[in-house]
Protein backbone atom coordinates (compact mmCIF):
# COMPACT_ATOMS: atom_id res chain seq x y z
CA UNK A 1 0.00 0.00 0.00
CA UNK A 2 2.97 2.33 0.92
CA UNK A 3 4.33 1.76 -2.81
CA UNK A 4 2.77 4.71 -5.34
CA UNK A 5 3.67 4.41 -8.39
CA UNK A 6 5.94 6.98 -9.68
CA UNK A 7 4.66 9.41 -12.83
CA UNK A 8 7.10 9.23 -15.79
CA UNK A 9 7.18 11.50 -18.60
CA UNK A 10 6.53 10.31 -21.77
CA UNK A 11 10.15 10.40 -22.91
CA UNK A 12 11.13 8.81 -19.42
CA UNK A 13 8.91 6.12 -20.39
CA UNK A 14 9.72 5.43 -24.05
CA UNK A 15 13.42 5.07 -22.41
CA UNK A 16 12.47 2.87 -19.53
CA UNK A 17 9.63 0.58 -20.86
CA UNK A 18 11.15 -0.16 -23.67
CA UNK A 19 10.07 -3.85 -24.73
CA UNK A 20 13.20 -4.57 -27.07
CA UNK A 21 15.57 -3.15 -24.42
CA UNK A 22 14.52 -4.34 -21.13
CA UNK A 23 12.25 -7.00 -19.76
CA UNK A 24 11.05 -6.20 -16.01
CA UNK A 25 10.48 -9.14 -13.71
CA UNK A 26 8.42 -8.71 -10.36
CA UNK A 27 9.98 -11.26 -7.95
CA UNK A 28 9.00 -11.13 -3.97
CA UNK A 29 8.00 -7.35 -4.57
CA UNK A 30 10.98 -6.94 -6.08
CA UNK A 31 11.81 -5.19 -9.15
CA UNK A 32 14.80 -6.68 -11.30
CA UNK A 33 15.45 -4.99 -14.49
CA UNK A 34 17.44 -7.53 -16.70
CA UNK A 35 18.56 -5.76 -20.03
CA UNK A 36 17.93 -7.69 -23.36
CA UNK A 37 19.66 -5.81 -25.88
CA UNK A 38 19.10 -6.93 -29.85
CA UNK A 39 22.46 -8.09 -29.57
CA UNK A 40 21.70 -10.41 -26.87
CA UNK A 41 18.97 -11.93 -28.87
CA UNK A 42 21.64 -12.46 -31.78
CA UNK A 43 24.46 -13.76 -29.35
CA UNK A 44 21.76 -16.00 -27.83
CA UNK A 45 21.04 -17.60 -31.47
CA UNK A 46 24.85 -18.13 -32.12
CA UNK A 47 25.29 -19.90 -28.63
CA UNK A 48 22.43 -22.45 -29.10
CA UNK A 49 23.65 -23.07 -32.88
CA UNK A 50 27.50 -22.99 -31.79
CA UNK A 51 26.87 -25.63 -28.85
CA UNK A 52 24.52 -27.41 -31.18
CA UNK A 53 26.80 -28.45 -33.68
CA UNK A 54 29.98 -28.88 -31.63
CA UNK A 55 28.64 -30.13 -28.48
CA UNK A 56 24.83 -32.06 -28.44
CA UNK A 57 25.42 -33.45 -31.89
CA UNK A 58 29.02 -35.15 -31.79
CA UNK A 59 27.08 -36.72 -28.22
CA UNK A 60 24.40 -37.64 -29.12
CA UNK A 61 26.15 -39.59 -31.76
CA UNK A 62 28.50 -41.22 -29.76
CA UNK A 63 25.15 -42.17 -27.64
CA UNK A 64 23.66 -43.86 -30.34
CA UNK A 65 26.23 -45.60 -31.66
CA UNK A 66 25.74 -48.38 -29.19
CA UNK A 67 21.83 -47.90 -29.34
CA UNK A 68 21.74 -48.47 -32.95
CA UNK A 69 23.85 -51.88 -33.13
CA UNK A 70 21.34 -52.99 -30.70
CA UNK A 71 18.41 -52.97 -32.28
CA UNK A 72 20.05 -54.20 -35.58
CA UNK A 73 20.10 -51.25 -37.59
CA UNK A 74 23.45 -51.90 -39.40
CA UNK A 75 22.30 -55.73 -40.27
CA UNK A 76 19.32 -54.52 -42.32
CA UNK A 77 19.03 -56.34 -45.62
CA UNK A 78 15.45 -56.04 -47.39
CA UNK A 79 13.52 -52.60 -47.86
CA UNK A 80 10.83 -53.75 -45.47
CA UNK A 81 12.68 -54.10 -42.73
CA UNK A 82 14.47 -50.79 -43.08
CA UNK A 83 10.55 -49.26 -43.68
CA UNK A 84 9.44 -50.92 -40.22
CA UNK A 85 12.60 -49.84 -37.99
CA UNK A 86 12.89 -46.60 -39.27
CA UNK A 87 9.91 -45.13 -37.06
CA UNK A 88 11.69 -46.69 -34.13
CA UNK A 89 14.89 -45.28 -34.65
CA UNK A 90 13.58 -41.70 -35.54
CA UNK A 91 11.82 -41.98 -32.10
CA UNK A 92 15.50 -43.18 -30.32
CA UNK A 93 17.05 -40.52 -32.03
CA UNK A 94 15.05 -37.34 -31.42
CA UNK A 95 14.33 -38.88 -27.48
CA UNK A 96 18.36 -38.74 -26.83
CA UNK A 97 19.08 -35.65 -29.15
CA UNK A 98 16.22 -33.37 -26.83
CA UNK A 99 17.59 -35.20 -23.63
CA UNK A 100 20.98 -34.10 -24.61
CA UNK A 101 20.34 -30.63 -26.03
CA UNK A 102 18.31 -29.66 -22.79
CA UNK A 103 21.30 -30.50 -20.51
CA UNK A 104 23.99 -29.17 -22.08
CA UNK A 105 21.85 -25.63 -22.96
CA UNK A 106 20.17 -25.63 -19.77
CA UNK A 107 23.67 -25.89 -18.12
CA UNK A 108 25.41 -23.47 -20.84
CA UNK A 109 22.62 -20.75 -20.21
CA UNK A 110 23.12 -20.98 -16.69
CA UNK A 111 26.52 -20.26 -16.48
CA UNK A 112 26.03 -17.45 -19.25
CA UNK A 113 23.59 -16.05 -16.96
CA UNK A 114 25.67 -16.57 -13.65
CA UNK A 115 28.56 -15.10 -15.71
CA UNK A 116 27.78 -12.19 -17.56
CA UNK A 117 24.48 -11.26 -15.76
CA UNK A 118 22.68 -11.29 -18.82
CA UNK A 119 19.78 -13.50 -20.20
CA UNK A 120 19.39 -14.57 -23.63
CA UNK A 121 17.08 -15.26 -26.40
CA UNK A 122 17.35 -17.42 -29.27
CA UNK A 123 15.59 -18.55 -31.96
CA UNK A 124 15.43 -22.30 -33.22
CA UNK A 125 13.67 -23.40 -36.47
CA UNK A 126 13.29 -27.64 -35.23
CA UNK A 127 10.54 -28.69 -33.23
CA UNK A 128 13.24 -31.05 -31.23
CA UNK A 129 15.41 -27.76 -30.09
CA UNK A 130 12.44 -26.07 -28.70
CA UNK A 131 12.91 -27.94 -25.38
CA UNK A 132 16.75 -27.09 -25.51
CA UNK A 133 15.86 -23.44 -26.26
CA UNK A 134 13.30 -22.80 -23.01
CA UNK A 135 15.88 -24.75 -20.75
CA UNK A 136 18.65 -22.68 -22.33
CA UNK A 137 16.73 -19.12 -21.71
CA UNK A 138 15.15 -20.28 -18.08
CA UNK A 139 18.29 -20.99 -16.99
CA UNK A 140 20.05 -18.03 -17.91
CA UNK A 141 17.45 -16.23 -16.49
CA UNK A 142 18.00 -17.91 -13.20
CA UNK A 143 21.76 -17.22 -13.56
CA UNK A 144 21.57 -13.64 -13.99
CA UNK A 145 18.68 -13.17 -11.59
CA UNK A 146 21.37 -15.31 -9.29
CA UNK A 147 24.34 -12.60 -9.91
CA UNK A 148 22.12 -9.60 -9.43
Amino acid sequence: MGDDPKILSPSEKNKTFSFLNRLIFRFNRKEVNIMVPLHGILIGTGILWTLNAFIVIPIVNYLLQNKLKSIGYTQLNEEREISEKQGEISKIVNGYYILVDTIVLGIAGFLFGLLLGWFFLGISFKAKGWPGLIAFISMSILGSYLRG
